[in-house]
């Protein structure tokens, strides 16, 4: 498994974890919005930042496409 996939399943568990999601919905959720393409892409960047920075991204990149459809 690659260091970006680690951190794909990290980011998984933890935004079931902040969020107080099960971990299949996190699944659905992301792969609706496509954040684990985003996550894979700029996981580099992303793992640079604390668990609460991590979530207030993907949420505000969640929130920018539910603006878009």
């Amino acid at each position: 498994m690659t260091n970006k996939s680690q951190f794909l399943i990290y980011c998984i568990q933890k935004y079931s974890q902040i969020k107080k999601m099960q971990g299949a919905d996190v699944v659905d959720l992301f792969e609706k919005y496509n954040l684990q393409d985003y996550i894979l892409e700029f996981s580099e960047l992303i793992q640079t930042q604390g668990d609460l920075a991590i979530i207030a991204e993907l949420d505000e990149f969640i929130r920018v496409r539910q603006d878009n459809h």
